[in-house]
């Protein structure tokens, strides 16, 4: 699904006076449009190899679990623990908390290696050096430690905005508060588990989550929401469904790297997908299953059915139903900006959106903002209203009315100071200002995305009348990317680099894109196709014309029909 940005006019600046000063700092150290690929490309091409942020490896993960800083940080949560347990527990002896977490750490080894696997030092430094396959293993520690105390101490944090919150998007209280999901007490991650399925969960984990969301954090559903409820409750059909179309995300992107086996990894991926669709046609069956689980699993395994199912309103039962079904809400409308379909108008979608965009948190996986996905939102009825009357059908630029202008003016609105909100969420950094850079350029991106949108493919404007936001967009997508950042906005950079029209745009265009596509993701390496398709479908109509390509408007979503392709942009 594509997004695409709008960009201000002269009469209409993104950045009022004030903050002029703020971003026009953070563009000081972007690459500009005319900067040579190649430079940015080396840095950029080791970061790709692993997750975005740095992971200590296999061995040093063991060493460093045992070392007493750690020990005491543990410590406190094992204390918690414990006493939340012992009133259902008062006839177990109470373990010692050292031994106890060296317990939790064997077993949880045991059970990502195999029970059969002797967990010698000398066996531990052969698995780091085993080939690629075994890479994967080398950084499973790095995000399951946290997953494994909480889940397996029957104790899950997740943080959300106050029910008093929800209710009032304006004044939301950014405060958290806690729920709790059961789960079966247990050492193992996956209880009876399988080696391929622990290495797959794992993999999920410790990879693949942290490329669906640019700020990975502890606020990323991917690696808490997702993972928990999959888990929970071995029971569950919903629970079965998720927890499969887990493994099968993760077996279609193991078979999407350069690493052994990837028809082995496409045959498993395949077998994974057939078992969730069984489980989740036996969830929908029985209304007694948990709303969250099931919701889940079917955004997971199969969207479409999610729409009759959202009149539960499940985003008012708890709050990792409101993290799944703003999910849903970002996918139904990216999936209306890439297909060109008119903006639905049923009553529940429109429901869905107002109350969950009235949570500040909304978008927040997107690297968006409540603010910029409601401009987006109204560029897209817009677009729909100008199709109705005919506006548009010429490709033309259409002809508004005031109160259209009046509408478009009004999505042309300056960046709002949201980094605070962003700021505000994450977890102590060592280099606030590094992640402050991070967060101004990622929304300055999505806001020219925007922009880009709203000109290009809503009022038909031709490339020429947005090289700059072009510019900026591609050169904050490679800043970013230099940063460590693997899941900066896809749609963003396709929307950008589909309104590339000059050599020096089409070649920093070609680096980004060359660099996002290579996380194992094959769609995006068909976005990179698309967006060549477009390049040549321009030249051909200037060549024919004798003009420029800056001034000739060419319709992607045309392009993607005449393809037979479909694109995710999220």
């Amino acid at each position: 699904m594509s997004e695409t940005a709008m960009e201000p006019s002269t009469k209409h600046s993104k950045n009022p006076p004030e903050n002029r000063d703020v971003a026009s700092q953070t563009y000081l150290s972007l690459p500009q449009s005319n900067s040579d690929p190649a430079k940015i490309k080396a840095p950029l091409i080791q970061s790709m190899r692993y997750s975005p942020y740095p992971r200590p490896t296999f061995i040093a993960a063991v060493r460093q679990k045992t070392s007493s800083a750690l020990k005491q940080a543990l410590q406190w949560h094992q204390i918690r623990i414990q006493n939340w347990l012992a009133p259902k527990q008062s006839t177990q002896k109470i373990m010692d908390v050292d031994s106890e977490i060296m317990t939790v750490e064997v077993d949880s080894l045991s059970s990502m290696l195999g029970s059969d696997v002797k967990l010698t030092t000398p066996e531990i430094d052969r698995q780091t050096q085993v080939s690629e396959e075994s890479e994967y293993e080398d950084r499973l520690f790095s995000q399951q430690a946290d997953f494994i105390r909480l889940r397996d101490a029957k104790l899950l944090m997740i943080t959300a905005p106050s029910p008093q919150a929800r209710g009032n998007g304006k004044h939301a209280d950014l405060g958290s508060s806690t729920v709790s999901i059961p789960a079966a007490l247990s050492t193992s991650l996956i209880p009876d588990g399988s080696r391929e399925d622990n290495k797959l969960f794992h993999h999920y984990i410790s990879n693949v989550s942290v490329m669906m969301t640019p700020f990975n954090d502890d606020y990323n559903p991917w690696k808490s929401t997702y993972p928990c409820l999959a888990v929970h409750d071995v029971t569950s059909n919903s629970t079965g469904s998720l927890f499969h179309g887990i493994l099968a995300q993760s077996a279609f992107h193991l078979s999407n790297l350069n690493g052994p086996n990837p028809a082995s990894y496409r045959r498993l991926a395949t077998q994974h997908f057939g078992i969730a669709l069984r489980h989740l046609r036996c969830s929908l069956g029985r209304p007694t299953e948990d709303i969250s689980s099931t919701l889940a699993a079917i955004l997971t395994v199969q969207f479409d059915t999610s729409r009759s199912f959202l009149r539960q309103k499940p985003w008012v039962t708890s709050d990792e139903a409101w993290v799944i079904t703003q999910s849903f809400v970002l996918h139904t409308l990216m999936s209306q900006i890439v297909g060109g379909d008119t903006p639905s108008t049923d009553r529940t979608l429109h429901e869905v959106l107002e109350d969950v965009t009235a949570d500040p948190r909304f978008a927040y996986t997107l690297g968006s903002t409540p603010r910029l996905m409601n401009a987006l939102y109204e560029a897209r009825l817009l677009e729909g209203q100008l199709a109705v009357r005919g506006a548009s059908r010429s490709g033309r630029q259409p002809d508004l009315s005031e109160d259209e202008l009046a509408q478009a003016s009004s999505i042309l609105v300056a960046l709002d100071a949201e980094v605070e909100l962003y700021m505000s969420r994450q977890r102590a950094v060592q280099d606030r200002a590094e992640q402050r850079k991070f967060i101004v350029s990622n929304l300055y991106l999505f806001n020219s995305a925007v922009t880009i949108y709203l000109l290009c493919v809503v009022l038909h404007h031709p490339p020429s009348a947005v090289t700059d936001q072009v510019s900026q967009t591609l050169s904050a997508a490679a800043s970013l990317l230099e940063m460590n950042r693997a899941a900066v906005s896809i749609w963003s950079i396709f929307v950008a680099a589909a309104e590339a029209y000059t050599t020096e745009a089409q070649t920093l265009a070609d680096g980004v894109l060359s660099l996002s596509t290579g996380f194992g993701v094959a769609n995006r390496a068909l976005i990179h196709q698309v967006v060549k398709r477009i390049w040549s479908e321009r030249e051909e109509v200037a060549a024919r014309r004798g003009c420029d390509a800056g001034i000739v408007f060419v319709n992607w979503r045309e392009v993607l029909r005449n393809l037979d392709v479909e694109i995710l942009l999220l």
